[in-house]
């Protein structure tokens, strides 16, 4: 059987929250109804101090100097994970991130990275570079990668309507990384905020191709 196979039953809820805290004991009720292995969280605007906890979660709080953007990963505390830092660059010239964390699961004989990205809608050539030498450093470590993220991008290989441009880079950045985009047809989502729009999704969006093997 495949990791990836063995890691199937193991939910990864990502959500942009855009500012999580007037929303943590809606994220708190559905936590407890679903239990997913991973909540990873985009725009969770926290600031570095911020304690925020969800009763059998461990959470890994990367904030923004700003005090907007920022991601939290919550991880079942049941599952032994640990934060990478190595991985993560600092120097974005907008509030891009891409973070990463190992994941040891109970199910699998070996661990994988999961990474959570947010590509700001105004991201450079930089950022781009700054990205791609982080994911290249995580392939270097020859484990299965799951990314979540919110990219800013539309592109029909993800299953949107249209391709723009920023859609069609992401896609030359995935592809450099030899990612590939897991999105179903049907992406299970919980609506928020009817009024916005606004939804939760469980997504394992992307998997490195050695999770295959």
């Amino acid at each position: 059987m495949s990791r990836l196979n063995k890691l199937k039953n193991n939910t990864i809820l990502h959500w942009n929250a855009q500012s999580l805290r007037p929303k943590l004991n809606e994220l708190t009720l559905f936590a407890q109804s679903q239990s997913p292995l991973i909540i990873s969280i985009q725009e969770s605007w926290l600031d570095k101090d911020a304690n925020v906890r969800l009763p059998n979660y461990v959470s890994y709080n990367f904030p923004h100097s700003s005090g907007f953007s920022g991601s939290l990963i919550l991880v079942k505390s049941s599952v032994p994970s640990r934060h990478l830092a190595t991985l993560s660059p600092t120097s974005f010239s907008t509030s891009s991130q891409i973070n990463f964390l190992e994941i040891f699961p109970s199910n699998s004989a070996s661990s994988f990275i999961f990474c959570s990205l947010y590509c700001h809608p105004q991201a450079s050539s930089k950022d781009f570079d700054l990205m791609s030498s982080s994911l290249r450093a995580a392939s270097s470590l020859s484990k299965p990668i799951v990314l979540a993220g919110d990219l800013n991008a539309r592109n029909e290989e993800w299953l949107d309507e249209v391709t723009n441009h920023r859609g069609e880079s992401v896609a030359r950045l995935l592809s450099l990384h030899s990612l590939t985009v897991l999105n179903p047809l049907h992406v299970l989502h919980f609506i928020t905020h009817p009024s916005t729009g606004s939804w939760i999704r469980y997504r394992s969006s992307l998997f490195h191709p050695s999770s295959t093997h």
